[in-house]
């Protein structure tokens, strides 16, 4: 499980991450959050369905924020939230599935 926050607004987001045969088979979150950090969570989570271990590892959610149109101004936070989740998740994939 990993866990990102934005203590400044209170965006709060876990993910949690589910391998089997070095593959990412299971994506699930939940957040308290602005909409902007609910749709960032959406699309990286969406992304990360079916990759190999390797692939999740370099997911950058920037370019996935861009295809879908941008943030709003003042919403960047989203990114570090869902990344900082993102990053946690991963290693702790990692821990249980070495």
């Amino acid at each position: 499980m990993g866990r990102g926050a934005n203590a400044a607004c209170g965006d709060e987001l876990e993910l949690g991450l589910w391998a089997q045969g070095g593959r990412v088979v299971g994506v699930r979150w939940r957040a308290r959050a602005c909409s902007a950090t609910l749709a960032t969570a959406s699309l990286a989570c969406e992304r990360l369905a079916g990759l190999s271990l390797e692939e999740a590892e370099a997911i950058d959610v920037g370019p996935l924020l861009a295809a879908a149109g941008g943030l709003p101004p003042g919403k960047g936070h989203a990114r570090a939230v869902v990344e900082r989740a993102l990053s946690e998740a991963l290693r702790a994939l990692r821990a249980r599935y070495p």
